[in-house]
């Protein structure tokens, strides 16, 4: 969606420097919660999992900011935003 979305809207992204910190969240997220769960290594988890989480806002926050200065979003634009929404909702889920 990070590429996609200024793309489709023909905008430009809000913020290059977040788009690879968001990356690099997910990336460093997601592979550490796999290497804690591979050795057992479960005292960090909740540390590679705030980093996930982090990421996965950043990703959030920089695109919706891109759509936020698109005018009068079409189906798709409005379907990214749903998207960006259940992603944030689910990662706020108890």
């Amino acid at each position: 969606m990070t590429q996609f979305v200024p793309v489709w809207s023909g905008t430009t992204l809000h913020s290059q420097q977040l788009a690879e910190l968001q990356l690099w969240g997910v990336a460093v997220g997601l592979w550490g919660l796999v290497g804690c769960l591979l050795v057992g290594a479960y005292a960090w988890f909740p540390v590679f999992g705030v980093v996930l989480l982090a990421g996965f806002w950043t990703f959030v926050y920089n695109v919706g900011r891109t759509l936020l200065g698109v005018r009068l979003w079409d189906v798709t634009e409005r379907h990214f935003v749903i998207a960006l929404d259940v992603l944030l909702l689910v990662t706020l889920w108890d």
